[in-house]
C-alpha cells in the first residue's frame, strides 16, 4: 500500500503524525518501505513483515475455517509453509 491509502486506511491525517506513525513503524520492524525501479520516492509501497502481525491477520482474525482439524488438514500447503 502507499503512504496515502495506509493513512486513508487508518482514518489518521497524511499531516506530520501520519508520516511519523509510518517511521516509527519502519524503525520498529513491522514495515518496509521500498520504491519500485522509476517511480518517485514519493510513491513509494509499505510492506507489513512483522511475522507475528502476519501470523495474527491470517489465521486468527482472518476468515473462520469451520474445519476443527484445519492444521492437520494444511500442514504442507503452500499458504501455511509461508
Amino acid at each position: 500500500m502507499t503512504q496515502k491509502e495506509l493513512l486513508e486506511a487508518a482514518g489518521v491525517s497524511s499531516g506530520g503524525n501520519g508520516k511519523r506513525y509510518l517511521e516509527e513503524l519502519e524503525q520498529s520492524g513491522f514495515i518496509r518501505k521500498f520504491t519500485s525501479f522509476g517511480k518517485r520516492k514519493r510513491d513509494a509501497q509499505y510492506q507489513l513483515i512483522d511475522c507475528f502481525t502476519l501470523f495474527h491477520l491470517n489465521f486468527l482474525e482472518g476468515e473462520s475455517n469451520p474445519d476443527e482439524h484445519y492444521w492437520q488438514h494444511s500442514v504442507n500447503s503452500p499458504r501455511v509453509n509461508a
